[in-house]
């Protein structure tokens, strides 16, 4: 949770113009999420203590958390808990694709083993209106849990503690 409210005092990840800062990893399909997260987490030489300054942290990191808790892969966990059941065909991971070569369809989208959990996915305005549409319903995907409500909830809270600012 700290890792995505960008409060977790890690070091802080940048993506500029291909340039992946300074976790290189994060931007490499050859390295797989797990070992680009591992990379990040060794590295404590940009570390500060949690909850002090507001950081664009790298979502590699919490991307093989989420793979090492389930046991599955990121690109299996998106489909299983949000694709599968919002119907999202056009909905996905890849690791650094030019709008160009993309054109509208997933099949031009690369497979990769280090999908970029922060700036890779890829998704059309019929897909993103559905998860707009399970965020205001609770959760729900038509029957389906995709949420729990606490979970919704949690999502809207402020975690940014009193006296930190954002930055510029």
């Amino acid at each position: 949770r700290q890792i995505l409210s960008m409060m977790s005092g890690l070091a802080p990840g940048s993506w500029f113009g291909g340039l992946c800062l300074p976790f290189e990893c994060a931007c490499d399909p050859a390295t797989s999420v797990q070992a680009c997260g591992r990379i990040e987490f060794e590295d404590e030489s940009m570390w500060i203590e949690p909850n002090l300054e507001f950081r664009y942290t790298d979502w590699q990191l919490a991307g093989a958390v989420a793979e090492v808790v389930s046991s599955a892969g990121w690109a299996e966990l998106v489909t299983q808990n949000l694709v599968a059941p919002c119907g999202l065909p056009n909905t996905g991971y890849t690791n650094g694709i030019e709008p160009e070569a993309f054109e509208g369809d997933p099949a031009n989208a690369p497979a990769t083993e280090n999908p970029s959990v922060d700036g890779g996915a890829y998704t059309t305005v019929n897909d993103y209106s559905k998860v707009l549409l399970m965020r205001l319903r609770g959760g729900r995907c038509g029957q389906t849990t995709v949420l729990s409500p606490s979970m919704v909830s949690a999502m809207q809270e402020d975690l940014l503690p009193a006296g930190v600012r954002m930055p510029f």
